[in-house]
């Protein structure tokens, strides 16, 4: 036998120089304590000549059932003779793939293992390299023009503003649209930067965990890098509030040792956090949440990311994303231009997703006036600011008095008012 082939749900047996066989278990699942898998069976005509088809049995199995196994190896002698080899096979298959389902990774020693000295992001700040973010927010935010926006990027290793990428293959797995739906946004994305881009898509309704060795084969055909999951809640085809399902297909994900974008929505606009169990937040590496300001203009929309949650150093900066839209005479979507921003403080409704420091830092900056010429900052009293920001007065008061931000970023000006710090030692 030549050396099995394993991966997530998909097991590979080379019987072909002794029988001309090749043994595939896929799709496992535990059920009563004992693990089945689809047995498929497969001759190699260069070995049976006589066969047109390679076709030889496919099958439910129940690896560590000894009647199981009994049963298959009598049907398959009546089609293919091998006086005792199906029974060799199957044990050595189906005993293999029980340790390999046992085994788990290999142990390691850490600690002095050689560090890495490239970036850890494939696209820098969002997307942190082989390793799982969820970019959550309401529907309707654009999410899906960004997710395309950043497979677009990293695809083609196009740098913007302070998003840096490198260079990957991208698999967009779609569960909520069509091809057609994204194929249009895409193109009129690669208007808008003008250039021709293609992105690998794939339309799914199978739920991942049982569709994931389709997906592996996938990824290494193609050489896959980067994976985008849109929408995780229909990934999971699934109760999204089961810790179990949701940590099986992040599990799911990880043995494909792929870097993973998992688009996701809120239950409602006024939510904290992404639908479902809190095993999304948990078994991500780092959570965005993204915000969107439409404002006067119908043909802007403006989004702003705010980094929830990280496994690794700091929180980054929110930052802004400006998607303008052109429409042909048919009213569809023809060019979209895009704009990274760099500050979202001046946008009223993509402020309030920042932290309330950075909220009333924005307000008091933004209080000032020319006195002969010189630019002074007035002074705001805690109520104005609180109805700047549209916060509680006393929320707004406890972050005034935090020693964090007093005297480094405002300062008393007098009783129950703040004014801006503007010097460059502040930071």
């Amino acid at each position: 036998m030549k050396d099995p082939d394993y991966s997530f749900g998909y097991h590979r047996y080379d019987f072909t120089e002794e029988y001309g066989v090749i043994v595939t278990f896929e799709r496992f699942i535990e059920q009563r304590g004992e693990w089945h898998a689809y047995l498929t069976v497969e001759a190699d005509l260069a070995y049976y000549g006589e066969m047109s088809n390679p076709h030889i049995l496919f099958a439910k199995h129940n690896l560590s059932s000894d009647q199981a196994r009994a049963q298959k190896c009598k049907r398959l002698e009546e089609r293919i003779p091998l006086n005792g080899g199906w029974e060799a096979m199957l044990e050595t298959a189906c005993t293999r793939s029980l340790q390999e389902r046992w085994a788990g990774g290999p142990m390691v020693k850490i600690g002095k293992l050689e560090q890495r000295t490239d970036s850890p992001y494939m696209l820098y700040p969002l997307v942190r390299e082989e390793a799982s973010t969820v970019l959550y927010g309401p529907g309707g935010t654009g999410k899906s023009y960004l997710s395309l926006y950043i497979a677009m990027l990293i695809q083609y290793s196009q740098n913007t503003g302070d998003l840096i990428t490198k260079q990957s293959n991208v698999l967009y797995l779609d569960w909520e649209s069509s091809v057609q739906d994204l194929n249009a946004r895409l193109s009129a994305l690669s208007k808008g930067i003008g250039m021709e881009c293609e992105i690998n898509y794939r339309n799914c309704w199978v739920p991942l965990v049982d569709d994931i060795n389709t997906i592996q084969q996938i990824c290494m055909e193609h050489d896959i890098g980067l994976i985008i999951v849109d929408a995780k809640a229909a990934s999971i085809g699934g109760d999204i509030n089961d810790a179990r399902q949701t940590v099986a297909m992040f599990n799911a994900l990880r043995s494909l040792g792929t870097t993973n974008l998992i688009i996701d929505h809120v239950s409602k606009e006024s939510t904290q956090g992404p639908i479902g169990s809190v095993y999304n937040v948990n078994a991500a590496r780092d959570v965005w949440e993204v915000r969107s300001s439409h404002g006067t203009d119908p043909s802007v929309l403006k989004l702003g990311l705010y980094h929830r949650k990280t496994n690794a150093g700091k929180l980054h900066s929110g930052f802004g994303i400006e998607f303008r839209f052109q429409d042909d005479a048919q009213q569809n979507i023809e060019t979209v231009w895009v704009k990274y921003e760099e500050s979202i403080q001046e946008d009223s409704e993509l402020r309030r997703g920042l932290p309330m420091h950075e909220q009333i830092e924005s307000a008091l900056k933004g209080n000032f006036d020319y006195v002969n010429s010189e630019l002074t900052y007035a002074s705001m009293t805690v109520d104005e600011i609180a109805e700047a920001i549209g916060a509680k007065a006393s929320s707004v008061q406890s972050r005034l008095s935090d020693s964090r931000f007093r005297g480094k970023l405002w300062q008393r000006s007098g009783p129950g008012s703040y004014e801006y710090i503007d010097r460059p030692e502040r930071y």
